[in-house]
């Protein structure tokens, strides 16, 4: 999963300079009422590291060389909401597909120092407008295949906590579109 678009609308403030790419695992749950059309609900987890923020990152390198970071760095972010998918050729051995989804996403980064006992995390909360997606899906007695997502979003609030201290809570004034471009393999069970 890779961000584009902005965090907010304040300069600077790239979906990047937070956020690198992340590793998702997403489960969606749901069923077809008719062979074509699939209807339900994704719950979404992606890991990931530190954005390209450069004082950031110079922060999370090893830099003495003992092969451990005195300073932990990363990114995460959950989604969830309601899909839709439609089936082109569900009886076929190739299944190809089209698919909307709406939901709501949680953005984390977090940096933890041990040696200095500080700890920092700012969590951004929206909503996915849409969550465009395609694919194909290779049927046998389980489904599998590529598929490749834009999900398109916004965030409203945001939180940080220093030292598990609540420093702000808020809405975003200067809010911004952003992107997440999301490829990789799905499977399915019961295609």
């Amino acid at each position: 999963m890779f961000p584009a678009g902005r965090a907010s609308g304040a300069p600077g403030d790239h979906l990047a300079t937070r956020y690198s790419w992340q590793v998702p695992l997403t489960v969606d749950l749901g069923y077809k009422p008719i062979p074509q059309l699939y209807l339900g609900a994704y719950f979404g987890f992606s890991l990931g590291a530190e954005g390209n923020q450069a004082q950031v990152e110079s922060w999370c390198v090893d830099d003495d060389n003992d092969l451990e970071n005195d300073i932990a760095c990363s990114s995460h972010t959950l989604r969830a909401g309601l899909a839709v998918q439609y089936h082109l050729a569900p009886g076929a051995h190739w299944n190809p597909w089209v698919g909307y989804g709406i939901g709501v996403e949680a953005a984390s980064q977090s940096i933890s120092d041990r040696p200095r006992g500080r700890s920092e995390s700012t969590t951004s909360r929206g909503v996915t407008f849409a969550a465009l997606s395609a694919g194909a899906d290779l049927r046998h007695v389980l489904g599998f295949g590529p598929y490749g997502q834009v999900a398109i979003g916004r965030f409203n609030s945001t939180r940080t906590e220093i030292n598990d201290v609540e420093r702000f809570d808020g809405s975003i004034d200067d809010r911004a579109l952003h992107y997440w471009l999301e490829l990789g393999l799905r499977m399915v069970l019961r295609p």
